[in-house]
């Protein structure tokens, strides 16, 4: 069931242009996913972390949803 090392939950929005959209809002289930998301610049759109996710140092204030094997669906929705 949670076999994505990212869980992305997307909301397209009518855009003017024609690109293609992109998340809105990402949720990671493990440090390496939190990190690869704050490297390439999307750190704007992490709105939750698992547990153990410490970097980068802001991501500590993000709400945490568990570990990867159980995380909390009540919490990511």
């Amino acid at each position: 069931m949670y076999a994505c090392l990212l869980v992305i939950l997307a909301c397209s929005r009518p855009r003017e242009t024609t690109a293609a959209p992109g998340p809105l809002r990402v949720v990671c289930l493990t440090p390496s996913s939190t990190e690869i998301v704050a490297e390439i610049g999307a750190l704007d759109l992490i709105v939750g972390v698992d547990s153990f996710s410490q970097y980068p140092p802001e991501v500590r204030a993000l709400p945490k949803v568990g570990p990867f094997l159980s995380p909390s669906q009540d919490a990511i929705l």
